[in-house]
């Protein structure tokens, strides 16, 4: 602590910010909570270092996104120019200069990125080939296992594998052995994520003792044995609880209650030291008859006591259910020698399954060095076999060769968003450290990737382990800059409720709890409450946990429970935005009314955003769904797909109906019927050519299907000889389907759909794969394995619309307000209901398939691994909570529905008790985040005049004495306020043609002339790139006009249309037009303050290319020393002396006389000419002009470049230098067109 310079009492920083900027010489973990500024202390602890002249190529500095690369270069760029502006030291400047230069070889990336340079660097370790591609695509890499395996298994079964039929034969059930493909990738991607994945795979053995019965192993004693002790002791002490509640009164009932009490204490002590001695014993004693009086004579007691009675025996029955119902059957089922049993058959089963997941690994390692491939698993696998393979050094020590490079090269290794790093991932970045250099960021509470195998327990244990500052130090951010205290309050008081180590993996105590520290919100307070929406549904496909058993409503439903929740929360936007709810604006420092682009949904995955679309289109409120994974179920890809099905093989009768139903054909019903019975007996494409033999040509049933099969004959011979994409892109041509669905709601997504597909097809094709069936194999193995592809996206950060994002999408972000959609959804379980369960920490757990006795049963190492797995499911679900609550600004609103109310709040009334924390079994059998949050809202004072039905005891809060508003609204509420909405929708959107003024008696004569026609088929825009060949001949101003018969106008254009952008870049990505717009972005983002080099020049190529600005592919095409020997000219020497007065890329609109382009006009009126201008010097008194030009002209002597130039260019730097005069009202003296492929400088 000692190093760490003394905090200014100006700085915003927080003391422990500054210790966290400042503080080295160990290893530190930075446990930072949502909106604490993490990131901002992470970029300014990186420049603390360069000031002590720590080189930024000396950190390495890991990001969890490219995107979160990429901004943190932004901003490390924009801190150390500031340096540079504040010092004076020359020799300072100087070293941070060299440092903005470094940033874009600094290695500041993802961890795959890292990997990859370190394979390319010392690839040659463990001779590997440095050259191979990368698979990204999630069905590639689904449909290569999928080859590899099948191959396996069809080897196996020939030969009779014995491991292979062992565990065929158990997980198989008969007619598909989906289950063990499922159980083998699910195992090969888990083993992957570990340092060596053959290690991991034999230790997940590790329970499976030899010989021994089930009471001696390992199994029993170190894991089962302990968690059945503790669980009688719970049970116990509701017992303890129970008996010093009875009623003093000493009526014979209640004697007895207390006496059966003290025997079921007794024979409990009795099970809990038999556990400890011997498994059979306490076996036998816990199936023995329970020393309990059968039955109580209640004669003699009141019907108040005997109410009382019923209560407390009502208790007692429970706490022996729960011994008998649950502790039993999970522990104590069966007797030694068969749970014995059961355990060496699980083993057996287990350890064939190891030995072929081995094999499998070695075959996919194997084929994937043939096809010279990898995943990002394959890449950090690689690296870390890189980084401990052992090598000679010249003294003749086994050394690591790639470890000691890393390990001496960072002086320091960051790693941001550390409790989402992997097991894998952290053996790579503790190898390369030196033991006390790591300073790793982030919040446990925040780790939600666990399908990405993310490991928060690598958080956890340092942060325990660093508790006591002697292997390493931790900090701890808990101020919140990002909410107000109304969301912070409700945030802790949720959360200290229901997160502990048990459910949780983590205790929310003081050291978790969010600290308010933003102080300068303004606004009401209570109206930044939060607020419950709950719909109460009628709907019979809702669930039924919240509503009596067997309990039916024969009532006709407006709603189902997903629409009416829906809507319930489309409807409160409304009210919000018409009403203006007022909000406090960051930036402007004041408040202002919320707009929809404040507005953001939550949603724990995407299956609900054709619902959502659907109810907010009614409501008119524009929506932008963030990466949609429902494209190939959208309306307009089911008829593509359909055409494309039928194109491959038109004998079939669904897609053939449904082409013929959609808009391509539009044929109604009884159409349809009609081709049916030109052929009754054969396929529906039999009765289609049935039709068109029997049917008059002049019908107009007939010239539809007619034209159909022309197109249809047409795209399957194009299908044999053209690429897919060409195909798509005919069928588009034929029909006119892309401009149709332009006319749809929501017309332009749909257009990007359509698009999408056409690069779908290309990057297909790309990837080696080829032909029409495999595409459509492709797409439907795709959907077989509900592994969708995202909807094509345009995202407009101008457009006011509402985003609807998951959570996971969410991290990172912030909203004004928050709607947390269908909070009352149940959890997805189904990993813990599969035959097979792979823990870390108790190994690979079994169901066991008897064939013989057609029976299946659990092994007790599953029913513990089962255990693990449900809690580590729900300590994930609990994380997304946080960060979804944690998201909002300044107001959350959660969005649910029920069946019953009033059941609901008697579930959830019931599950809390007098402590704090909600008891860990009612967290534990959790079924949705309503289990957790409800209880705990429920508790609150303000949550009284919604529970009519139970008396729940309150919790004080010292935080939140105003919680929040609960609206409960039932399906004739709703239906009430829906027609009102979209009453008041409709005015909203429509014109109201009473106001317009219109005298209909005095409209002009029908033969009545405009006398400005000539105006109305003039442009009234043009760009300068239109009027490029205007003066092909100096001395004339005009072309021929663009003419089409179905337009009318005058605006010069090409005679040519310009392709899409998609298919320019699928059919040709090193276009002359991509190589001349890459290179004008180069020479714009160039820095002139220092002479451009080839190889700075280069790497500014590629850190455009990893922001996805240019396409990296243009490398190849574009001749950087040209460019570079530019500068060396004395135009390029004009530029670097004079750039503090040159501006770049800049944007004119000037307007000119229209006649002065269209001569035959005859009017006056004036035209808006628009371009943009490569560069100019701003002078005092003149202005210098300049525009690069990338056209071929090497192959022409000089005199013939410059009046290939002039011809092609000089009216567009005339009106160039025309706008810039009349813009700055200075001469433009210089005009000059600067050739890159030639070097030279022709001065027009």
């Amino acid at each position: 602590m000692s190093n760490i310079p003394k905090r200014d009492p100006q700085s915003l920083f927080t003391d422990n910010q500054w210790q966290a900027i400042h503080e080295d010489g160990h290893n530190l973990l930075l446990s930072a909570s949502a909106g604490s500024g993490k990131t901002s202390v992470l970029v300014q602890r990186i420049i603390a270092k360069i000031k002590k002249g720590v080189s930024i190529k000396r950190l390495l500095v890991v990001t969890f996104t490219e995107r979160a690369a990429g901004e943190m270069k932004e901003r490390l760029e924009k801190e150390l120019r500031n340096l540079v502006n504040q010092t004076s030291d020359t020799g300072k400047q100087r070293f941070y200069i060299q440092q903005i230069q470094s940033l874009p070889e600094a290695d500041i990336s993802t961890i795959d990125a890292f990997c990859r340079q370190v394979i390319l660097r010392f690839y040659y370790l463990i001779d590997l080939d440095p050259v191979y591609r990368l698979l990204t695509d999630k069905t590639e890499i689904s449909l290569q296992r999928q080859k590899v395996w099948q191959q396996l298994k069809e080897e196996w079964l020939a030969v009779g594998d014995e491991d292979y039929l062992i565990v065929h034969n158990n997980f198989s059930n008969g007619q598909s052995d989906k289950a063990v493909d499922d159980l083998v990738y699910s195992l090969y991607d888990k083993a992957r994520v570990h340092a060596n994945p053959k290690q991991w795979l034999e230790e997940l053995l590790h329970l499976y003792d030899g010989n021994e019965t089930f009471g001696d192993s390992q199994l029993f004693q170190d894991y089962i044995q302990p968690m059945v002790l503790s669980e009688i002791e719970r049970l116990k002490n509701r017992l303890f609880q129970l008996k010093q509640q009875l009623p003093t009164a000493e009526a014979d009932p209640f004697k007895k209650l207390s006496d059966d009490i003290d025997s079921i204490i007794e024979r409990f002590n009795q099970i809990k030291q038999l556990l400890q001695v011997s498994y059979q014993q306490a076996f036998d004693l816990a199936h023995s008859k329970l020393p309990i009086k059968t039955s109580v004579s209640k004669k003699g007691l009141t019907d108040e006591e005997k109410d009382i009675y019923k209560e407390y025996a009502d208790r007692f029955k429970a706490i022996k259910d729960d011994f008998n119902k649950k502790i039993v059957p999970k522990y104590l089922a069966f007797n030694d020698a068969t749970q014995t049993q059961f355990h060496h058959e699980a083993y057996q089963i287990a350890k064939a399954t190891i030995q072929v997941l081995i094999r499998f690994l070695s075959k996919m390692e194997e084929q994937k060095r043939k096809d010279a491939v990898m995943d990002f698993s394959d890449i950090e696998g690689y690296t870390y076999q890189i980084l401990t393979s052992p090598s000679k050094n010249q003294a003749g020590e086994t050394v690591s060769e790639a470890k000691i490079y890393y390990q001496s090269l960072f002086e320091e290794i960051l790693i941001d968003e550390y409790q989402d790093v992997n097991a894998l991932q952290e053996a790579i970045l503790t190898t390369i450290s030196r033991g006390n250099n790591m300073f790793m960021v982030g919040d446990v509470k925040q780790s939600i990737y666990r399908f990405r195998f993310a490991e928060p327990q690598l958080f956890i244990q340092k942060f325990e382990d660093y508790a006591d500052g002697e292997n390493g130090n931790r900090i701890i951010l808990a101020e919140n800059f990002r909410s107000r205290n109304n969301v912070l309050q409700f945030t802790n008081y949720i959360f200290r409720q229901i997160m502990d180590k048990t459910v949780g993996q983590i205790t929310y105590d003081d050291t978790a709890a969010l600290v308010n520290g933003f102080k300068d919100f303004k606004g009401e307070t209570n109206q930044f409450n939060t607020e419950v929406l709950m719909y109460e549904s009628t709907s019979e496909d809702d669930d039924n946990r919240y509503s009596e058993k067997g309990e039916k409503d024969s009532s006709s439903s407006n709603f189902t429970g997903d629409e009416g929740e829906i809507t319930l929360m489309a409807q409160k936007i409304k009210r919000m935005i018409q009403h203006k709810f007022k909000i406090y604006d960051k930036t402007l420092k004041q408040m202002r009314p919320i707009t929809y682009r404040d507005i953001v949904i939550l949603a724990s995955s995407r299956t609900r955003y054709l619902d959502i679309e659907k109810v907010f289109e009614t409501y008119h409120i524009p929506l932008h769904l963030d990466k949609s994974t429902n494209y190939f179920q959208r309306i307009e890809m089911l008829v593509m797909l359909n055409v494309l099905r039928l194109v491959d093989n038109p004998d079939q009768d669904i897609p053939l109906a449904s082409v013929l139903r959609s808009p391509i054909l539009n044929l109604s019903e009884p159409e349809l019927a009609n081709i049916r019975l030109a052929n009754q007996n054969g396929s529906y494409y039999q009765a289609f050519l049935a039709y068109l033999e029997q049917a008059d040509l002049e019908d107009n049933l007939a010239k539809k299907l007619k034209q159909f099969d022309y197109w249809l004959e047409n795209w399957r011979n194009m299908a044999r000889d053209h690429a897919i994409s060409e195909l798509i892109w005919q069928i588009y041509l034929d029909t006119g389907f892309l401009t149709y669905v332009s006319g749809m709601p929501n017309g332009e997504q749909r257009q990007r759909n359509l698009h999408g597909l056409y690069q779908r097809a290309v990057n297909f094709e790309n990837s080696g794969f080829k032909g029409l069936f495999q595409f459509i194999q492709f797409v439907e193995a795709i959907l077989s394995q509900d592994n969708d592809l995202e909807t094509p996206q345009v995202i407009d950060e101008d457009m006011n619309n509402v985003s609807v994002m998951t959570v996971h999408a969410s991290k990172g972000l912030e909203f004004p307000v928050v709607f947390y959609l269908n909070f009352t959804q149940k959890f997805n379980t189904e990993d813990v209901k599969q035959p097979y369960i792979a823990s870390d920490a108790i190994g690979l757990g079994v169901e066991i398939n008897n064939l013989s006795k057609q029976v299946s049963y659990q092994d007790p190492l599953f029913q513990l691994a089962k255990i693990e797995e449900k809690q580590q499911l729900l300590a994930e679900e609990m994380r997304k909570l946080y960060v979804a609550l944690t998201r909002a600004e300044q107001k959350l609103i959660l969005v649910g529905k029920v069946k019953d109310w009033d059941k609901a709040v008697t579930v959830w009334g019931n599950m809390v008790s007098e402590d704090e924390l909600i008891p860990s079994t009612n967290r534990l059998n959790a079924q949705s985040l309503a289990d957790w949050i409800m209880p705990a809202i429920l508790r609150h004072k303000n949550s009284q005049n919604v529970n009519h039905v139970l008396d729940i005891p309150i919790l004080p809060s010292k935080e939140l004495t105003n919680l929040l508003k609960i609206e409960v609204v039932n399906e004739e509420s709703l239906s009430k306020r829906h027609n009102t909405s979209t009453v008041e929708s409709e005015v909203d959107n429509d014109i109201n043609l009473q106001m317009l003024d219109i005298d209909i008696d005095n409209l002009p004569d029908v033969n009545w002339k405009y006398a400005y026609r000539q105006a109305i088929k003039t442009t009234s825009y043009q760009s300068v790139s239109e009027l490029k060949r205007l003066m092909q001949d100096p001395d004339e101003e005009e072309l021929t006009p663009f003419q089409i018969q179905k337009q009318n106008s005058m605006r010069y254009t090409s005679d040519t249309f310009e392709g899409p952008q998609f298919i320019q870049k699928a059919i040709k990505v090193a276009t002359p037009q991509a190589i001349g717009t890459a290179t004008h972005l180069l020479m714009q983002r160039v820095p002139l303050d220092t002479m451009p080099t080839t190889d700075s020049l280069r790497n500014l190529f590629t850190q455009l290319a990893k922001k996805g600005v240019v396409n990296q592919k243009l490398e190849t095409a574009i001749d950087f020393d040209n460019l570079a020997a530019f500068f060396a000219t004395d135009m390029g020497q004009l530029l670097l002396r004079e750039h503090h007065d040159l501006y770049r890329e800049e944007s004119f609109s000037l307007m000119l006389p229209a006649n002065e382009i269209f001569d035959e006009t005859g009017l006056e009126d004036r035209l808006l000419v628009h371009g943009t201008i490569d560069g100019f010097i701003l002078k005092s008194d003149h202005i210098i002009l300049y525009d690069f030009k990338t056209d071929r002209l090497n192959y022409l002597n000089p005199g013939q470049q410059e009046k290939t130039l002039r011809e092609r260019y000089e009216t567009q730097i005339s009106l160039y230098a025309k706008a810039l005069e009349a813009i700055w009202g200075r001469p433009v003296t210089k005009k000059v067109l600067i050739s890159l492929d030639t070097v030279k400088n022709f001065y027009i």
